[in-house]
């Protein structure tokens, strides 16, 4: 695990368990809210989104928070792992979709496993 996206619906707890994973795993991580949001909460312009996104993710680790579909290609395409908290059926489609194969998914449906993610050794 050493590329990893973290999605699930706002207020899940995506940037309070990615910032601890990055911490755990030793890579930088990147609140996609923080960059596609500018001054006045106005969009970035989609190229400059995407090529910000393709920049940190051309890294050896990172992980990744956020659920927009305009980069979601950039990032799995780049991830090895998927942590997807709650969303239990789009869970399961998108760990069956043989597009994803490359990817490992971790389910997070507690903050219990969010604990346990954070503290295994299989990292």
């Amino acid at each position: 695990m050493k590329r990893v996206s973290v999605v699930g619906n706002s207020g899940s707890g995506k940037s309070t368990l990615s910032s601890a994973l990055a911490g755990r795993l030793g890579v930088p991580w990147l609140e996609l809210d923080s960059i596609f949001h500018m001054s006045g909460w106005q969009p970035r312009p989609l190229e400059e989104f995407r090529a910000e996104v393709e920049r940190f993710t051309a890294a050896d680790g990172w992980v990744v928070d956020g659920n927009y579909s305009a980069v979601r290609d950039l990032v799995w395409s780049r991830a090895d792992t998927v942590v997807w908290i709650v969303y239990r059926e789009r869970y399961a489609r998108a760990r069956a979709d043989p597009a994803n194969a490359h990817l490992r998914f971790v389910r997070v449906a507690s903050r219990a496993d969010a604990a346990r993610l954070i503290a295994t050794d299989r990292i």
